[in-house]
C-alpha cells in the first residue's frame, strides 16, 4: 500500500443535510485525510436534496451548499475546496466539473458509502471501487427484489453488482446458517464503522450532568415503501417500538427519545412513561446533534433486527479499512 493514495468518499450527505447523517459519511472522509491520505468528497445520486426544515425536496440547493461550507469550515478547512456535490447528475457544485474530473481520472479508491452514489463517468478504470454497505438488511432485499417504489433501482442494482470490485457490509453474520440476509451471490466483506474522534474530543472530556438521561436519536418511519424477504414484511420502529414500550416503568434511569418524524402520535410515547423531544431541533447541524447525545452518560442507537443482521461493534480504524479494501 503506498503510503498517500488520491481517495474518493461518495455519499447522500447533500441529499439530507442533517447533523447526524452528516457525522454519518464525513467520518469516513475525515479518519481518511487524518491519516495523510488525499481525500475528495463526491455526491451524485440523481436525486433532488431534502430540505429539513420545509421536510420537502427542493430544486434549489443553496441549503445544501451551505451545509456543506459550514461544516468543512469548523470541523475540515484542508477539505475544505476538496467537495463536488452534483444535482441530478447534471450541475456541480463546490469543485468545478473539469477540476473533479481530474481527481476522478487519478484516483486510488472510490468508497461509496451506502453505495449512495452514481460512480463518476471518468473514474480511473484501474481505481479500485469500493461497495460499503451500512444499512445490511435493507439494502439486501432491495437487491434482491428490486421493489417499485424504490427510485433508479434497476441503475443502482447494475451498478453495485458490476460496478465495484469490493463490497463491506456491517452484518458481521451474514451468510451464516442463523441470518436470513440474502447474500445476492456477492462476495460481502465484513467491517466496522469508522469514526474519527477530534471534532469530539471536547465533548469527550466534558463529564456530563449528574441526571443527564440515557438518549437515542432516531427516525419514527423511513422506508418509501415495503421490505418484503421470503414472505415475511420487515417494519419500522412504528412496530418494533411495541416490544420496549413499557421500558422506562422498569427502570429508574431516565430515558429520553429524540424523534426525527412527524407522523407519530404523542401517546405512543407518553403513555409508556418515556421522556421525548422532536428530533429536528436537536439533529439540523452537526454541532447541535453532537452536543446533544454527549451531554448524556450513554447514547444508544436502535439495534437491527436480529433475524436480518448481525449487530454492530467495536470501531476499526480507518487504515484497518483501507487494507480490507486494498487487499481482500
Amino acid at each position: 500500500m503506498r503510503d498517500k493514495l488520491r481517495i474518493i468518499v461518495g455519499g447522500l450527505v447533500g441529499q439530507y443535510p442533517l447533523g447526524g447523517v452528516a457525522w454519518d459519511y464525513f467520518h469516513y472522509l475525515l479518519a481518511l485525510s487524518e491519516l495523510g491520505h488525499d481525500v475528495y468528497y463526491h455526491e451524485d445520486t440523481w436525486t433532488w436534496p431534502h430540505h429539513p426544515v420545509s421536510n420537502y425536496p427542493v430544486d434549489d440547493p443553496s441549503y445544501t451548499l451551505d451545509f456543506f461550507k459550514t461544516f468543512f469550515a469548523r470541523h475540515a478547512p484542508q477539505l475544505a475546496n476538496k467537495w463536488c456535490y452534483v444535482l441530478l447528475h447534471d450541475k456541480h457544485f463546490g469543485m468545478s466539473r473539469e477540476a473533479f474530473s481530474d481527481v476522478a481520472k487519478s484516483a486510488d479508491v472510490y468508497l461509496n458509502v451506502s453505495g449512495a452514489c452514481f460512480l463518476p463517468d471518468d473514474l480511473n478504470p484501474n481505481a479500485r471501487r469500493v461497495f460499503l454497505d451500512s444499512d445490511p438488511g435493507y439494502n439486501q432485499v432491495v437487491l434482491a427484489t428490486k421493489p417499485e417504489w424504490s427510485q433508479h433501482v434497476d441503475r443502482w442494482e447494475d451498478q453495485v453488482r458490476r460496478g465495484h470490485d469490493v463490497h463491506l457490509t456491517y452484518a458481521e453474520n451474514i451468510g451464516q446458517p442463523d441470518c436470513l440476509v440474502p447474500t445476492c451471490d456477492i462476495d460481502w466483506v465484513t467491517t466496522r464503522p469508522v469514526v474519527s474522534l477530534p471534532a469530539w474530543e471536547t465533548s469527550r472530556r466534558t463529564d456530563p450532568p449528574p441526571t443527564a438521561p440515557f438518549t437515542t436519536v432516531m427516525t419514527w418511519n423511513y422506508f418509501k415503501g415495503p421490505v418484503v424477504w421470503d414472505g415475511v414484511e420487515y417494519f419500522q420502529k412504528t412496530v418494533e417500538f411495541d416490544k420496549v414500550r413499557q421500558l422506562p416503568s422498569k427502570t429508574k434511569a431516565s430515558i429520553e427519545l429524540a424523534v426525527g418524524s412527524d407522523r407519530y402520535d404523542d401517546d405512543t410515547f407518553r403513555d409508556g412513561g418515556w421522556r421525548y423531544v422532536r428530533g429536528l431541533p436537536v439533529s439540523v447541524t452537526p454541532d447541535g446533534y453532537r452536543d446533544y447525545i454527549t451531554c448524556r452518560p450513554r447514547t444508544y442507537r436502535q439495534p437491527p433486527s436480529r433475524k436480518v443482521s448481525s449487530s454492530y461493534r467495536s470501531l476499526p480504524t480507518a487504515s484497518s479499512m483501507l487494507a480490507l479494501v486494498l487487499l481482500g
